[in-house]
C-alpha cells in the first residue's frame, strides 16, 4: 500500500509538472526576445525561475504547489475578462489569453516570491551567525 501511494504521488507530481510545462510555454515562445529588449534579464530570471518551480512541483514540495496555482488562478481570472471583451472564438481566445496572462502573471509572481525568499535567507544566515 506505501509503495503504491509514493507511485501516485510521484504520478501526479508529473502530470501537475506537464501541465505546468504547457501553461509556461510563453516562456519558450518569447525567448528570442529576451535578448532584444530592456526587459530580457527579467524574462531570463523569470524563465528559470518557472523552471526551479516545475522542478520542485514533481518533487512534490508544497511551496511549488501554492506558487503554480496561485499563478494558474490569477491568470484565469485575468484571462476571464479579456476573452470576454475580445470577442469571437471563445475557447480559442481564452485559451490565447490565458497562456499570455500565465505569462506575464509568472513573470511578476515569481520575482516577487524569489526575491522575499533571497531576504528571509539573508536573513536567517544573519540571525544564525
Amino acid at each position: 500500500m506505501v509503495n503504491e501511494m509514493k507511485f501516485y504521488k510521484g504520478l501526479l507530481g508529473v502530470l501537475i509538472g506537464i501541465l505546468a510545462l504547457y501553461m509556461g510555454k510563453g516562456f519558450l515562445v518569447y525567448f528570442p526576445f529576451y535578448f532584444q529588449s530592456i526587459v530580457g534579464p527579467l524574462g531570463i530570471i523569470g524563465g528559470l525561475g518557472y523552471i526551479y518551480m516545475v522542478i520542485n512541483l514533481i518533487r512534490l514540495q508544497r511551496w511549488a504547489y501554492v506558487m503554480f496555482f496561485t499563478i494558474l488562478l490569477s491568470s484565469i481570472a485575468l484571462a476571464i475578462p479579456f476573452a470576454i471583451i475580445a470577442g469571437s472564438e471563445p475557447n480559442v481566445n481564452f485559451l490565447e489569453w490565458t497562456h499570455v496572462t500565465f505569462f506575464w502573471v509568472s513573470l511578476i509572481a515569481i520575482a516577487v516570491f524569489g526575491i522575499s525568499a533571497l531576504i528571509r535567507k539573508i536573513r536567517k544566515d544573519k540571525n544564525n551567525k
